[in-house]
């Protein structure tokens, strides 16, 4: 089935983004993942080599499997990163005092 998408965009780090962008990489998107607030992105990114480490010793999925995610998923530190995106989903904290 082709759905026309390649590529997506999360904007927003945490926890729903980061779930958001790990299982579009193990469903074989290629992901960019933004988040504004400082050290969010490192933890998302620890986050999902732990997360899915836990598949692979439950042998939900293979190590290639995350290797293969692991690799789909690019971390970046810009908003203007995100171009090429097909599809852009903002996940971003909406606190307007932060």
């Amino acid at each position: 089935m082709s759905h026309g998408v390649s590529t997506l965009g999360v904007l927003g780090a945490g926890q729903m983004g980061g779930g958001i962008a790990q299982v579009a990489a193990v469903n074989g998107l290629n992901v960019k993942v933004f988040d504004n607030f400082p050290g969010t992105v490192d933890k998302c990114k620890a986050t999902h080599k732990k997360s899915l480490a836990k598949f692979v010793e439950k042998a939900k999925i293979t190590q290639a499997d995350m290797d293969a995610a692991l690799a789909r998923i690019t971390y970046v530190d810009a908003p203007d990163k995100l171009t090429g995106c097909d599809w852009i989903i903002e996940a971003a904290v909406e606190d307007a005092t932060v």
